[in-house]
């Protein structure tokens, strides 16, 4: 039979998130009407174009050419012994000394600089199972306990330390939140906000704008109010509506319905620590796009995906996909993070053990597998201010007699690059950053991709393979082939994959031989690697 070469498609913009949903795939379409115009809705036409593609991944991102490997690096150390650690916040200071703060019901765990290692910081009773919400505003960082109080941490004393406020009971509030020079606060019903003269002023003064309203469009009790620019957002379990900033002080903000916007149950489901201009959230209305006037559904696969009750996961061990049903949906927190990067964190408990990942910039998507309670724009701590040398990570003068001062502040200066900005915090107070480095050696991705077939009369049997661009000194990755008779179910997953041993050292392209023969066949990547390039050599084998 005659020999064909083929380059295989790299860089489609989505991918099944379940590879049970990925149907049979060929190179030639002949007949096959899953992708006629005249028949595919135009709302489609990015998804399922019959041809072999990218199907599951693990630690693997998009690329302007193709897909890489992810690997971790641990930025912070954890606390021995801690399994409660949930959500990573910053908290600031006018002299902008900078901090990561977990509340962790009340034991208000806290990352300084100054101190090199997490601490609980005068813990509070009583908080469990309650709200913690955290703003800045004014040069501030502010932390406040549902029915409690608000409190700041001072960076001198290392000391969380309450904050009174006047004209308001703090007591009867639920959360706070900035917008606009103001402090914004909130119980069930009624928006409160403080002077813009003074954030802790909530006596009512229309001269200096403080004051309170009643919002009429609420389908129920205020859960949250969140933050985006030039306003905020309020949100029920039911709906959603916005505050837009006017220019009459007597009432500084103007609040209508979000059309079509649904409410959220839990504060990670919705993704408001970024800047952007509007909210991603999980809603009642499965995943949204809401703005202050609209909410607009977003990828609604991965509303389906996310509410199937199917949980899949793939085992190096034996080279095949492992599927779960599972009683309940899977747990679900919704980030993005730097403007670049919408994270959807799933599991099937918290800590969750996957991340979606949208490149908001490439438009396509990516899958990490990590264990985390937290995805968020890491920062790189760093000492700020002046600290005596024995105090410097409260360590001895002699613990630390071969480590020059320069080098201590040159270790701890911020290093973050662009796209390592992704930080993931786990349960015991650990943070990992991505590595997008194409130097990392240590990455564990897994990339899927298929079910190649040449025509759908034919099998298909493998002679070669190239790759391109894996270093061939790097010992990191591992290729099978998975091979099918009926083009569902595997029936081969063990062909020898050899190296052409005259493949030259150092050379950044891998040719593989292989004997592989199928109604369709998948590759599985496993490792280390950035394929920009993939050309199959094959012929077409017997009627399939």
């Amino acid at each position: 039979m005659a020999q064909e070469q083929y380059r295989a498609n790299l860089s489609a913009a989505n991918f099944p998130f379940l590879s049970q949903l990925h149907g049979q795939t060929v190179i030639v379409g002949g007949k096959d009407q899953n992708f006629m115009r005249e028949i595919d809705s135009q709302a489609d036409v990015d998804k399922d174009r019959g041809i072999p593609q990218a199907y599951y991944m693990e630690n693997v991102v998009a690329t302007g050419q193709g897909f890489q490997s992810v690997g971790f690096n641990v930025k912070i150390s954890g606390l021995a012994g801690a399994t409660d650690f949930r959500r990573a916040y910053v908290l600031r200071d006018p002299l902008e000394n900078f901090a990561y703060f977990d509340p962790a019901a009340g034991k208000n765990y806290v990352y300084d600089g100054n101190v090199g290692m997490w601490l609980s910081t005068n813990p509070i009773a009583g908080v469990a199972g309650k709200l913690c919400t955290v703003t800045f505003i004014s040069g501030q960082s502010y932390i406040f306990y549902e029915g409690i109080g608000m409190f700041k941490y001072d960076f001198a004393t290392k000391a969380i330390v309450a904050v009174p406020l006047t004209g308001i009971v703090a007591a009867s509030l639920i959360g706070i939140v900035a917008a606009q020079g103001f402090l914004i606060a909130w119980d069930h019903y009624t928006i409160y906000r403080s002077s813009l003269a003074a954030p802790t002023d909530f006596t009512p003064d229309f001269t200096v704008g403080a004051g309170s309203t009643q919002v009429q469009d609420l389908r129920g009790a205020i859960s949250f109010c969140l933050q985006i620019p030039q306003g905020f957002m309020i949100y029920t379990e039911k709906n959603c509506v916005s505050a837009t900033f006017s220019v009459n002080q007597q009432e500084p903000f103007v609040f209508n319905a979000v059309k079509g916007g649904g409410g959220i149950k839990e504060l990670h489901h919705c993704s408001y620590r970024d800047n952007a201009g509007g909210h991603y959230a999980w809603t009642n209305s499965g995943m949204q796009m809401l703005n202050k006037a609209t909410a607009i559904p977003a990828f609604p696969e991965l509303t389906d995906f996310l509410i199937s009750k199917v949980y899949e996961s793939f085992d190096l061990a034996t080279w095949s996909f492992v599927i779960e049903k599972l009683a309940t949906q899977v747990k679900v927190a919704v980030n993005v993070v730097a403007s670049r990067f919408l994270v959807v964190s799933y599991g099937k408990t918290v800590p969750y053990t996957f991340a979606l990942v949208y490149d908001l910039t490439f438009k396509r998507w990516g899958k990490l597998k990590i264990t985390h309670v937290d995805v968020f724009e890491f920062v790189s701590p760093r000492i700020t201010g002046i600290v005596p040398y024995n105090k410097v990570y409260n360590n001895s003068y002699e613990s630390m007699y071969e480590i020059s001062y320069l080098s201590l502040l040159t270790g701890l200066a911020p290093t973050n690059e662009a796209k390592d900005v992704l930080g993931f915090m786990q349960e015991d107070g650990t943070i990992l950053s991505t590595d997008f480095s194409l130097t990392s050696t240590g990455d564990s991705g897994i990339l899927v991709l298929g079910k190649y077939q040449h025509r759908r009369q034919s099998f298909l049997d493998f002679e070669e393979i190239f790759v391109e661009n894996v270093d061939s000194d790097l010992p990191q990755l591992a290729l099978k082939i998975l091979s099918t008779l009926n083009g569902k179910d595997v029936y081969h997953k063990d062909w020898n994959v050899f190296l052409d041993p005259k493949t030259p050292t150092g050379s950044m392209l891998q040719h593989y031989f292989t004997t592989a023969t199928g109604k369709n066949h998948s590759l599985v990547f496993s490792g280390t690697f950035h394929i920009c390039s993939l050309v199959l050599v094959y012929h077409m084998g017997g009627r399939a």
